[in-house]
């Protein structure tokens, strides 16, 4: 069900990032999503992961933006850097300890 009102008006907000952006209310999951119309057909564009349309519902729309897909993808590199040398440190680690109860 596709919400064109709200108390906040978070759907003239959505509106305003992306004229195509709709909010649909899905019944089956019990959930928001940012939806637009392409051929004739609702397409997901962002699942909203809150019980209520408020100020999040914003704030995440301009964070996972295309236009900022230089930073989201800075952000995933940064993050996976720092699990890799997590791991890195985390398997020193555990070959210093296996060596140690080796040479014992």
């Amino acid at each position: 069900m596709i919400i064109n009102s709200d108390v906040f008006d978070i759907t003239k907000r959505v509106k305003a990032i992306d004229k195509s952006y709709l909010i649909n209310w899905n019944e089956k999951k019990q959930r928001y999503e940012v939806v637009r119309m392409i051929n004739n057909r609702l397409v997901v564009e962002l699942i909203i992961p809150y019980s209520a349309l408020d100020a999040r519902t914003i704030i995440l729309l301009h964070k996972s933006s295309i236009k900022n897909i230089h930073s989201i993808i800075r952000a995933y590199e940064h993050n996976n850097y720092k699990l890799s040398a997590d791991s890195m440190e985390e398997q020193k680690y555990r070959l210093a300890y296996d060596l140690k109860i080796l040479f014992q």
